[in-house]
């Protein structure tokens, strides 16, 4: 059976709905947080462990060659979540490897996993690993831990390499919209020079996993002509429809309901998230 993991470092408002929603859909499935003093908490719904544990020596080869490469905020925090983002893969990686694991999932904390994902351990086998919009890892299904490896001994590659770094540089410097160097950028360097990585939010027999439900920002606008939009919220995202606590949206092309496999959440409040806790959870 394929385990689930979470990284979390710190506590959010948002974490107890999203961890019990997903002991709610998979009550026989191991799931790990691993995370810190202040999310310890949580070990009555999952299984707790601490991240710092789980620091293999390339983990310190990578963290002394890492770069704060952004045209956004260099405040202290910002530069430890962007290292923090693209070094949880070496953790990952890293505790896979202590506890024998071979495969698993990996969900971004801000996920409402909505279904028993045991009942899908078949899916995208065929693929290492999958990631979502071809470079954004908050959505994925780790067939080989080799693939963790690759993407360990390619991030520490990027990072020596003067050439890369610079153009980075002046990439962030040219941007008009918020950019940064991080786990992103490697996954996408990673298809490139080393293999096509699976693709999550692909609709397999009318169901998917959903990349975000936010669907306002410039890179994402392009969904719109995909799912039909809500106009009840704040934020610009998909209708979502609940039939017997399952959540469908509509795909415009097929004119289909699909099922959601999972929700993403980021970007969006913690009221919004507490509604569709409770649509899932009630």
């Amino acid at each position: 059976m394929k385990p689930i993991i979470f990284i979390h470092f710190g506590d959010r408002d948002y974490l107890p709905y999203t961890l019990s929603c997903a002991r709610k859909f998979n009550p026989d499935t191991p799931i790990y947080l691993l995370g810190d003093d202040a999310n310890e908490k949580y070990k009555d719904i999952v299984t707790h462990d601490y991240y710092s544990r789980y620091e293999p020596d390339d983990f310190y080869k990578f963290k002394k060659k890492f770069r704060y490469i952004s045209n956004m905020s260099d405040k202290p925090f910002h530069q430890q979540m962007r290292f923090f983002c693209i070094s949880r893969w070496f953790r990952i990686y890293e505790f896979m490897q202590q506890k024998g694991i071979d495969q698993a999932w990996y969900f971004d904390s801000d996920t409402f996993i909505c279904q028993d994902l045991s009942q899908r351990a078949g899916l995208f086998q065929e693929h290492e690993m999958t990631i979502i919009n071809r470079i954004n890892g908050c959505v994925s299904c780790i067939n080989s831990r080799d693939a963790l490896k690759k993407y360990m001994n390619l991030a520490i590659e990027l990072f020596c390499d003067k050439k890369f770094l610079s153009n980075q540089t002046q990439i962030a410097k040219s941007k008009k919209t918020p950019y940064a160097l991080c786990d992103m950028t490697i996954w996408g360097e990673y298809r490139k020079r080393i293999s096509e990585l699976g693709e999550a939010s692909r609709i397999i027999d009318g169901e998917t996993f959903d990349p975000f439900w936010v669907l306002d920002r410039p890179d994402q606008i392009e969904k719109e002509a995909v799912w039909e939009m809500s106009k009840k919220f704040e934020k610009r995202g998909k209708e979502i429809i609940f039939i017997d606590g399952t959540p469908y949206c509509f795909h415009i092309p097929s004119k289909e309901l699909i099922r959601m496999n999972t929700l993403n959440m980021s970007w969006t409040y913690l009221g919004f998230k507490k509604w569709i806790w409770g649509q899932l959870c009630k």
